[in-house]
């Protein structure tokens, strides 16, 4: 009697389908980003006065390794790789939300670090970068650097490394925000000579610190022509806005792409 063994292109094609199904959304933890060093900068303004923004220093990359699991899959053998590349382009695929959509945990480095450290994990990549059209960010106590990540993903892509950018940078639909913990955490260092920080940052409620942020953002136009909405939830509270601010001459302070991140 001839042996036989078990093969996933032995399976029916209904089945194989429902297979990849589940790898595309396997929980990953892949950190592209050890670590954001928050910097207190203070340029120069016409007027005369100072404002502030928060810079980000000493970005401390970590070798990731992107164990994608269906992108490995595709690597497997030529004919699975070219079914499974097949049925996400298909519209069956496209059209769920939650196969365009990614996933990202933000929050202050492990115990023992200083707060203005903050650290970048992946939670779910199923599709390629191109075709997602949604990003929820995981927020715990890091709302000064969502903008920070968000710069170097749509600009550089899942890697977030930016001695690699993209030809073309990311846009989303949608950019929602998930704040987990009460309270801001990360607060960036004291830069010397100037005033302190204010300390009542740290205990600024985080769904408020976050909303403000990114609607600051949003009415310097930085958004425009990268995000469609902007949702912010968590802790019983929800608000949210259409991008429509154009972008605005006179934002020098700010600068956003692969070169500086702000």
């Amino acid at each position: 009697m001839q042996s036989s063994s078990a093969s996933l292109l032995g399976l029916p094609s209904e089945l194989r389908l429902n297979i990849y199904d589940h790898v595309f959304q396997q929980h990953l933890d892949i950190r592209p980003l050890d670590g954001f060093k928050l910097e207190r900068h203070y340029p120069p303004r016409p007027s005369g006065l100072q404002g502030s923004y928060v810079r980000i220093n000493d970005i401390r990359t970590q070798p990731a390794c992107f164990s994608i699991p269906w992108l490995n899959l595709t690597l497997s053998c030529k004919a699975i790789s070219q079914e499974i590349q097949e049925y996400m382009e298909s519209s069956s695929y496209l059209d769920i939300d939650a196969n365009r959509t990614f996933e990202m945990d933000l929050k202050p480095a492990s115990e023992g670090e200083a707060v203005s450290f903050v650290t970048v994990a992946w939670r779910r990549i199923p599709c390629p970068p191109q075709k997602v059209r949604k990003l929820i960010v995981h927020n715990d106590g890091a709302a000064t650097t969502i903008m920070a990540a968000l710069n170097i993903f749509l600009h550089c892509g899942v890697s977030m490394d930016r001695r690699h950018p993209l030809e073309e940078h990311l846009n989303l639909d949608e950019l929602m925000v998930n704040v987990l913990s009460s309270r801001a955490l990360a607060v960036p260092e004291q830069t010397p000579g100037f005033e302190h920080v204010d300390e009542q940052v740290r205990s600024k409620p985080e769904f408020e610190h976050t909303h403000a942020a990114l609607s600051n953002y949003h009415q310097m136009g930085k958004l425009a022509g990268y995000l469609g909405k902007v949702r912010v939830c968590g802790k019983g509270q929800y608000g949210e806005f259409d991008v429509v601010k154009p972008f605005k001459a006179g934002f020098n302070s700010f600068r956003w792409g692969v070169g500086s991140v702000g």
